[in-house]
């Protein structure tokens, strides 16, 4: 870890270095769900690509254009990932439409004392506000 810190340094803060290195991460799997939860036709190949291209594309984007902002970057990383799955399920879509399983045996009934316990958080929220402000 200790030889990590120089590193780490070189963006000006933790707090810089975490927000650049989730971008190497989060555009591929946000743009993989929400277009397999959109798209019924969409092959997996699709979202196993966009999940590789998006280390390589945001790593591209934060070479080539420095200057903008690190949530830019994950956006246009999206983007793009987004164009890829498109053109992949378009060129191979799969050849029924993916359904999600229902479980009809699922009990939807909320438990005895949900709301005792609703409230009690919320005001255990409000206690720690009205003490910490």
């Amino acid at each position: 870890g200790g030889l990590w810190v120089p590193v780490v340094a070189g963006f000006g803060s933790v707090f810089q270095y975490m927000q650049m290195i989730w971008g190497f991460i989060s555009p591929g799997i946000v743009a993989s769900f929400l277009f397999g939860m959109l798209v019924k036709k969409a092959p997996p190949a699709a979202a196993i690509g966009a999940m590789i291209l998006g280390v390589p594309v945001y790593g591209l984007l934060v070479l080539l254009l420095p200057e903008i902002a690190f949530l830019h970057h994950m956006a246009i990383t999206f983007l793009l990932l987004i164009a890829y799955m498109a053109v992949v399920t378009w060129v191979r879509p799969l050849t029924e439409p993916v359904v999600m399983p229902v479980r009809v045996e699922l009990d939807m009934t909320p438990s005895r004392g949900v709301n005792l316990m609703g409230a009690g958080v919320i005001l255990g929220a409000a206690t720690l506000y009205a003490i910490f402000w």
